[in-house]
């Protein structure tokens, strides 16, 4: 299954402004423009709100758009078979929380420490000073962050919050960068 998004701008929601649930494996591409809330407004962040992509079970590619004003612009569930790839975004500066997500089993309370299946964080730019990336858990194959700005951050630690299977590399820091191998 293929489901494209082209050109959309979702603003002042409550829940989910985009939730795509799949009993097979799905690729999704979303190819637009996404805001957790007006970029001049503040949004409903907080609590169970703020979330613009859930990623639940399949693949998915969630690739240049401009996040502001979310808890996560990009959370998974981490069942095993739910994978994502993030490039190509920018997170313009306020989150509540860290920006892109993958949620383990001790959320999910199923008894393992699975994250997901795979994801590849690329060429994105993060302007909030909160934790960019966040993995809780161990990916069932990898997780790849690289080709990434954290613009307020001076190294790895403060971008990239993860365990096992987790490769950080190549990714740039601070206003004035330099990459970091």
């Amino acid at each position: 299954m293929i489901l494209i998004i082209r050109r959309i701008s979702l603003a002042f929601f409550c829940l989910l402004s985009l939730c795509v649930a799949a009993s097979e494996p799905t690729w999704i591409e979303i190819d637009g423009e996404l805001y957790g809330a007006k970029p001049d407004q503040r949004g409903p962040i907080g609590g169970a709100e703020g979330y613009v992509d859930v990623i639940t079970e399949g693949d998915y590619v969630v690739r240049d758009n401009r996040f502001d004003w979310n808890r996560h612009s990009i959370a998974g569930t981490g069942r095993p078979g739910s994978s994502y790839i993030a490039r190509h975004n920018i997170e313009l500066g306020v989150s509540l929380s860290h920006c892109f997500d993958m949620h383990g089993g001790r959320d999910r309370k199923d008894g393992t420490d699975i994250a997901g299946t795979s994801i590849e964080i690329s060429n994105n730019t993060f302007l909030p000073k909160q934790t960019s990336v966040r993995i809780r858990g161990v990916p069932e194959e990898t997780c790849e962050v690289h080709y990434n700005w954290f613009v307020r951050h001076r190294g790895p630690a403060q971008a990239v919050q993860a365990s096992a299977k987790t490769s950080v590399e190549d990714n740039a820091y601070g206003d004035r960068p330099k990459v970091a191998k």
